[in-house]
């Protein structure tokens, strides 16, 4: 028999172990991607799926997610009002925590249209979105609810006027509670 050397010994141990690791990453790659691929099948019906997690996503940033989600929608779904308002403070997010512009301009420019629409199915989301840690999310959020005009929204716009440490997103939510209830804002209870 051949004896071999200490450098072929040391070749062949480092050439075992750099195959140990490719195949290591290999096979962790490909959990990787069942796992993303078993997500994605676990959301069957992404219109749901938008109305009942999209404030949450939006809050936790999964911005390209949101986007995915709604671009699978049929046409007839993506004018749904919730879907529009789901988009509209998806692009505002994507604004502010990716910087483009281009979503600012998409945010602006359905903005307005929606807010002054006073649809009321998307109050339930609007109010999750108060909850967001960005100040402008709750800003725009709070003015959005006053202009849509659903009285559902008066307590928890009464409580942030009261308690959010932002003064901009006080100020918005004074302005919607006295706008939705025709009230001067105070600090009283709210009547039934």
């Amino acid at each position: 028999m051949k004896k071999i050397g200490r450098k072929q010994k040391g070749k062949k141990v480092r050439l075992c172990f750099i195959n140990v690791v490719v195949l290591f990453f290999s096979l962790l790659s490909l959990c990787l991607i069942g796992f993303a691929q078993e997500g994605e099948k676990e959301i069957q019906d992404p219109f749901t799926y938008l109305i009942e997690h999209g404030s949450r996503m939006i809050r936790e940033n999964e911005i390209d997610k949101l986007f995915h989600l709604i671009d699978r929608l049929p046409q007839e779904k993506k004018y749904d009002f919730r879907i529009r308002v789901i988009e509209n403070f998806t692009n505002l997010k994507a604004y502010l925590v990716i910087k483009k512009k281009e979503y600012g301009k998409r945010w602006q420019s359905d903005y307005k249209p929606m807010v002054y629409s006073r649809n009321k199915s998307a109050t339930p989301i609007l109010i999750d979105l108060l909850k967001d840690s960005d100040p402008y999310i709750r800003a725009f959020t709070a003015r959005a609810l006053g202009y849509l005009g659903d009285e559902r929204a008066l307590e928890v716009l009464k409580q942030l006027a009261e308690t959010d440490p932002n003064s901009k997103v006080k100020s918005r939510a004074k302005w919607a509670y006295e706008y939705l209830s025709g009230k001067k804002f105070s600090k009283e209870p709210i009547e039934d």
